[in-house]
């Protein structure tokens, strides 16, 4: 995002427009992140579109990890988001979860952004092989 008064902009512009009530207007919402802030857009309930700007979040983590049988993603850090993109180069799936369970399946070039406390809670490993994650966390 270029900056508040863009995303100011896009707020005024888009509060102007009729939502259709039908629709689950609660399942909306846009992220970015402009280097200083985690930026959020979302259609609230009322059919608002509300911006949602976290000045404390900053890049923390910023990796690539070898998996195969499952593992924490990295030792205990305190963060607030996690963005996990299977490598491009990847032959094969990687799953993502919890140290019990990893069922989300992401083939090579998908990513999931998990809003989490601690990054040592986010497992990985990979259906079959060696495969890549890469990932970079907020905090």
């Amino acid at each position: 995002m270029s900056g508040n008064n863009d995303v100011e902009k896009t707020v005024q512009e888009m509060n102007n427009r009729s939502f259709d009530k039908a629709m689950d207007i609660n399942a909306v919402e846009v992220m970015g992140y402009d280097g200083s802030a985690l930026q959020r857009l979302k259609v609230n309930s009322s059919g608002e579109l509300v911006v949602n700007i976290d000045p404390l979040a900053t890049t923390q983590i910023c990796s690539t990890k070898a998996v195969s049988t499952a593992a924490a993603i990295a030792t205990t850090s305190a963060i607030k988001q996690i963005l996990i993109q299977a490598d491009h180069a990847n032959t094969d799936g990687v799953l993502i979860g919890s140290a019990t369970n990893q069922y989300i399946k992401l083939y090579a070039g998908d990513n999931i952004t998990i809003e989490i406390d601690d990054i040592a809670k986010v497992y990985a490993k990979s259906v079959a092989g060696t495969q890549n994650i890469n990932y970079i966390t907020l905090a």
